[in-house]
């Protein structure tokens, strides 16, 4: 039987319903039920889970559905689906709105963690990645409506504005990953596979700048002042530094190679002091492109030549 299939296994919208410290048997058993008309359907399903947990649960599930029963989920329906998914939720009782609280929630956890462990889950929303963070901004608003300034649906806020911060910083991840590095007598580019060439330190090393904060371009001069002020912090805290140039088409960028003893934290933490989306770390294995807030990272191959 499929119902009993599912409540063997474990669901992560009942343990975000379990997490907020309320939640009935009903709830959880609904939470853990609640997609299983718009994924598993077969005919008689709503008889059985009237019979096995009753009225309320079932009704909880319906109500967490966005889809009739029996009814095909079409990816080409998905704002209409949304839309009347949030005007159901306007008016949904207690229950259902609890159980749907929980199950978005999970969802966007979900992402997050995907997000913070290097994983590109916004392909999966293309082409429009950000109607899905609008639709969990959408269902936010509802839930302050409805529910007020509880920690609930602080948490959701927390998540949705992590997810806006992910999507802005992956609009110019391609560029990160397209540049090429060049520091002494070495010129890196990075690669699908593998590694190509010596590597040239003895320990992992960070590229960062203070040109061009937040992506945003500045002149020459000014840009030549952040990086002097950098200097002079890397310096006064003992690093070994020396200069490096990142190129991406017609583009370029000064900034500079640390090496010796630092820590991807440290790294970080400079980059952040001087409005810097990312920062690149190399090893022996892997060139990595690190987000300074969240910690988002993508690795790649590199190709060390020689200039």
């Amino acid at each position: 039987m499929v119902i009993a299939r599912v409540m063997t296994k474990r669901c992560s919208s009942a343990s975000t319903l379990v997490w907020i410290g309320g939640g009935d048997e009903d709830q959880a058993i609904a939470a853990l039920l609640h997609d299983l008309v718009e994924h598993a359907y077969y005919e008689g399903i709503e008889e059985d889970i009237r019979g096995r947990f009753g009225d309320r649960v079932l009704n909880v599930v319906l109500g967490c559905s966005d889809v009739e029963p029996g009814v095909d989920r079409n990816s080409d329906d998905w704002e209409e689906r949304a839309a009347s998914y949030l005007q159901h939720l306007e008016t949904a009782d207690t229950d259902t709105l609890i159980v749907a609280w929980a199950d978005k929630t999970s969802n966007a956890r979900s992402l997050v963690n995907d997000l913070e462990a290097g994983r590109d889950v916004f392909a999966l929303f293309d082409p429009n990645p950000e109607r899905t963070i609008n639709f969990y901004r959408d269902l936010a608003d509802l839930y302050q409506r409805r529910m007020g300034d509880t920690r609930e649906v602080r948490y959701l806020e927390s998540l949705i504005y992590k997810l806006r911060d992910f999507y802005k910083v992956s609009k110019f991840w391609p560029i990160y990953q397209r540049t090429s590095l060049h520091f002494g007598d070495f010129h890196l580019s990075q690669t699908a596979e593998g590694t190509v060439g010596k590597f040239p330190f003895t320990a992992p090393v960070f590229v960062l700048t203070a040109a061009n904060p937040m992506s945003v371009a500045l002149p020459d001069e000014e840009n030549a002042q952040r990086n002097s002020l950098l200097v002079t912090q890397l310096t006064r805290d003992g690093l070994q530094i020396m200069e490096c140039v990142g190129r991406v088409d017609d583009w370029q960028e000064p900034g500079f190679l640390l090496h010796g003893d630092v820590t991807q934290e440290q790294a970080r933490h400079y980059g952040r002091c001087h409005g810097q989306k990312a920062i690149f770390r190399i090893d022996e294995k892997s060139i990595s492109v690190i987000d300074c807030v969240s910690g988002f990272r993508t690795d790649a191959g590199w190709v060390i030549e020689k200039a």
